[in-house]
Formats: C-alpha cells, sequence, structure tokens
C-alpha cells in the first residue's frame, strides 16, 4: 500500500481507526448498567488530493460511534447526521458551529505548516493531522452519568504526537517532535485544568443532553450470532469463527470457551460499526476436528437476559458450513450441563495497531476565545492563547 493510499484508507475509515484500540476499554465496561461515550474527531490533509469524497479537512461528532454531526472544506456548513439532533437543537447551535469549524479548519492549516516545517518534510508530499477529543460515562440505575475516561490526544501521519493525561494533567510527547509543545503547554496550569474541566464535566453534561434527546433512536438490539466452520490448513483441524451483529449499543463480551473456560488463543476483531446504528464483531480459532464438540460460543450483551451458549454446527460439506442464533432459538444451541462451577475467566484481547489521532493550534484573534465540545464555551486571555500554540 503506498502512502497515499495508506492515508486515505484511514480517513475513509476513521471511526474503525480507534476501534481497535477500545476493544480492551469495552469488555471491561460491560458489567456496568450502561455504558456511553461522545467523541470529536478531526482531520486534515497537508494538500488536496483527487479522490471522491475526500476532503482536506474534515470533522464529525461521534454519540456512542454514531455519527451526530458532520462538517468538510468543501460544504462549510456543519450538519446534523440524525432526526433527534436536527430536531432537538436551534438553529444558533448551528450556525455557532459552523463558525466554529470553520475556525478550526483554519487552525489545523496553520498548524500543519508548523509541524511541517519543525520535521523538515517536503510540501508535496502528503502529511496528515489529527485531533481526537471526548470521553466515557457510564449511566448508572439512577440515571446517573459517572466520568469514566477522557481522551485529548493528537496524532501526525498516523502515529500518536500528544495526549493529555487527565489524572495527572501532564501532557505526554511520545516522539521528540512534540516535546517543545508539551514543555509550553505544561507551562500554563490553567490549560491543563480547563483540559481536565473539559473531560470530566462539560464534555459528560452534553453527552447526557445528547443521551436525552436521543434516548427515543438509541435503542438496545439484542445481537444474532453467527457460528462458521470450515476446514483449516491442517486436516486435522477445524477453523472456527463466532461472529455477533446486530446488536446495538456496541458493549459487547464474546468468548469461545473449553468444557466451559474461557480460552485465550484465537483472534478477535474490533467492535465494528454496521452503518444502521448496529454492530458486529467476531471471535476466530483453530480446534482439533476431534475435540470441536468441547467448544463453545458465548456472547453476552445488555440486551439478552441470559447469555447466548452456542455449539458449532455439523460440517456437512469439506469446505465449510454455518449456523445462525438468535436470542428466541439460542436454547436449540445452548449447552445442555455446566461442565464447571468455577466462574469463567474474562478473555483479555490484545491491543490493536497505532490510533491515528489529531492535532489542532490556536491562532490569537482577540482577548477571548470559544472552543467547542459540541459548543463550549471557554474564555482566555491573549497571553493563554499565545500559550497554546505548537510554535
Amino acid at each position: 500500500m503506498d502512502f497515499l493510499t495508506f492515508y486515505l484508507v484511514c480517513i475513509v475509515i476513521l471511526p474503525m481507526c480507534w476501534a481497535q484500540e477500545n476493544v480492551r476499554e469495552q469488555h471491561s465496561h460491560l458489567d456496568a448498567t450502561e455504558h456511553h461515550s461522545l467523541y470529536y474527531v478531526y482531520t486534515a490533509l497537508s494538500k488536496a488530493v483527487s479522490a471522491p469524497g475526500i476532503f482536506e479537512f474534515t470533522a464529525m461528532g461521534l454519540l456512542d460511534d454514531r455519527k451526530i454531526d458532520y462538517y468538510n472544506s468543501a460544504g462549510k456548513v456543519k450538519v446534523p447526521q440524525q432526526d433527534w439532533m436536527k430536531e432537538k437543537l436551534p438553529q444558533d447551535y448551528w450556525e455557532k458551529g459552523t463558525q466554529l469549524r470553520k475556525s478550526k479548519e483554519q487552525w489545523f492549516k496553520d498548524n500543519m505548516n508548523i509541524l511541517m516545517e519543525r520535521m523538515r518534510q517536503n510540501t508535496s508530499d502528503l502529511h496528515t493531522l489529527m485531533w481526537r477529543h471526548g470521553c466515557e460515562a457510564n449511566r448508572m440505575p439512577d440515571g446517573y452519568l459517572k466520568f469514566v475516561k477522557g481522551v485529548y490526544e493528537y496524532g501526525y501521519d498516523g502515529m500518536d504526537f500528544l495526549s493529555f493525561y487527565d489524572d495527572s494533567m501532564q501532557w505526554v510527547a511520545p516522539v521528540s517532535a512534540a516535546v517543545q509543545t508539551k514543555r509550553k503547554w505544561d507551562g500554563v496550569p490553567i490549560l491543563n485544568q480547563y483540559t481536565k474541566g473539559y473531560l470530566e464535566k462539560e464534555c459528560v453534561e452534553w453527552l447526557h443532553t445528547f443521551m436525552k434527546h436521543g434516548e427515543q433512536q438509541l435503542t438496545v438490539r439484542p445481537p444474532k450470532l453467527h457460528l462458521f466452520v470450515k476446514t483449516a490448513i491442517f486436516p486435522d483441524t477445524y477453523h472456527v469463527t463466532c461472529m455477533a451483529t446486530g446488536f446495538a449499543p456496541k458493549d459487547m463480551k464474546i468468548s469461545i470457551l473449553k468444557d466451559g473456560w474461557s480460552v485465550e488463543e484465537g483472534h478477535m476483531t474490533a467492535v465494528l460499526p454496521n452503518g444502521d446504528g448496529t454492530h458486529q464483531i467476531s471471535l476466530s480459532m483453530d480446534v482439533k476436528k476431534s475435540d470441536i464438540d468441547h467448544y463453545r460460543c458465548k456472547v453476552t450483551h445488555r440486551s439478552l437476559q441470559n447469555p447466548i451458549v452456542a455449539t458449532w454446527p455439523e460440517v456437512r460439506t469439506p469446505s465449510s458450513t454455518y449456523s445462525t442464533v438468535t436470542p428466541g432459538n439460542a436454547t436449540e444451541f445452548s449447552q445442555t450441563s455446566s461442565p464447571s462451577t468455577q466462574p469463567v475467566s474474562d478473555r483479555r484481547p490484545k491491543s490493536g495497531s497505532p490510533r491515528p489521532t489529531d492535532v489542532f493550534t490556536y491562532k490569537v484573534l482577540s482577548a477571548s476565545f470559544l472552543m467547542s465540545g459540541p459548543v463550549l464555551y471557554y474564555r482566555w486571555s491573549v497571553e493563554f492563547l499565545q500559550a497554546v500554540l505548537m510554535v
């Protein structure tokens, strides 16, 4: 894959780029009553490219991985991506949001030039500059949203560049080119205080607001379980796959059991969006043909009163076969007895590939500054704004 194709793919499937990184967090939060997230993702290219649907600058909001708003450098208008966003939020929200996105588009251009010059890069090459910020929270039985995690991270050319740790209120620079910015930002404590406040308070408040507005549309949907089995490379081995799809929200726990115990081997995908508000995930591994009756696929989801535990179908052809399990017919495939009274250990998938992130800079135009989460207002002095420039 050449240089240009790599970055185009990252931009087109941007919501998926972080999905693999979050697999571990998604599983660890499963026992909570409800887990929700609100993220904003900005992506800029160093130059225009001749490809349909690819823009020099894009920005989007994601509520539980569903796109709720969108902006690009061609249309230059922040538009709703959900009917309830258009119905519940006033026109003033979208007008102010459009102006803020236009400002950020310019800031990205400025920062791109700063970083390319700092790294002594050729302007004829394609580079990406990205920023992601947002929060995750658990909704407790009484409706209270409990903050779980905040993300405020920047990236350059698909690699980590700078990230904020709200526990320590410090910026972390994994590359030498970011150290200069880290030192400058850490030198202004009020910047870190505001960033922490946004992650833990304002972002959670907007998450609550959006959840309330879209409550009817943010429905819970049970998974359908598809079980595939085919002959593997070795003649005495099957390649089995357990795929859950059509579920919402995205918090899902899937595991392969052998004699009732969770198996650590195998390949698990990220939780990926289907495009209709539901999600999918799959887990596969190779097993000995003589042992296949000892294996089960187990799926746990908020929509299910009890987990689905299913067996793989009998292989009727030399190549492959599959079956479909839904909550209604799950008993047909369910394990009839429990091989062990001990609890099944949690499967801990490995973290994914390096996540692309985003970077932005502020241009000092006046004595006050408006920064949007959705539309969050921080009023900073000129001196404070100068401190967060990437120069």
